[in-house]
């Protein structure tokens, strides 16, 4: 009887055993199998950041792709959409330019989803919509992205004593700048290192064409602007 017991107890704890090594065994396999089609990102299908664009992370013949901008001059403005930004120098500026430089775009990074609307009514009503290519606001991390695709950097602050504090980031990309002649501007800038205009929009127009037409002087202007910033 006691040898029957202890046969019982014996089979049974072979049984345990085998039970246990196969679970863990496919187990192992199950979250090898997950791990191959999930990742902690893609677990939660509400995660809508992730469905967001990391720029930085694109090349640049991507990033011109994605923006459909390949093979265009790109005229960036980084910041927020406030009055005293001075945008509407920018949509004056455009029907000044698109005869002239029909490759030329202007790419805005920033504003909230009711300006960037208001900006493309505005551009719409002056008949150049298609001349801007308008992102909303993106992380500040991502404006390096950015700034390596533009062909020129612009300012155009219209009020206000104190320096924008991206001028210092625009002076150590290296590439040129053009900013309105106001002291927001002038009290870091002169004209060694960026091109500075009238606060019109004819005036700003034409501090861009200044560049465009003379990519020797944008790249001079650019080289000096890196080496002040240093």
């Amino acid at each position: 009887m006691i040898r029957y017991l202890l046969l019982l107890l014996l089979v049974g704890a072979l049984f345990a055993g085998m039970s246990t090594a196969w679970s863990q065994e496919n187990a192992g396999k199950a979250n090898q199998d997950a791990g191959d089609i999930f990742t902690p990102k893609d677990k939660d299908p509400e995660q809508k950041e992730e469905e967001k664009v990391i720029f930085r992370q694109l090349p640049e013949l991507k990033l011109k792709g994605l923006l459909k901008l390949k093979g265009k001059k790109v005229l960036l403005y980084t910041g927020t959409f406030e009055p005293y930004q001075g945008l509407d120098l920018l949509v004056g500026s455009a029907p000044r330019l698109a005869k002239r430089f029909p490759d030329a775009r202007f790419v805005l990074v920033g504003g909230t989803p009711a300006q960037v609307r208001q900006f493309e009514a505005q551009a719409t009503a002056m008949g150049v919509r298609d001349r801007f290519v308008l992102t909303g606001t993106v992380p500040a991390q991502e404006i390096p992205a950015f700034i390596e695709l533009a062909t020129i950097l612009l300012s155009t602050r219209r009020e206000g004593t104190n320096t924008p504090s991206k001028i210092y980031t625009y002076l150590r990309s290296g590439k040129p700048l053009v900013a309105t002649n106001l002291e927001t501007h002038t009290q870091v800038l002169n004209g060694d290192v960026a091109v500075l205009t009238d606060n019109t929009a004819e005036g700003f127009a034409e501090g861009i064409a200044d560049l465009l037409t003379s990519p020797e002087r944008a790249q001079e202007i650019g080289r000096r602007a890196q080496a002040f910033a240093a």
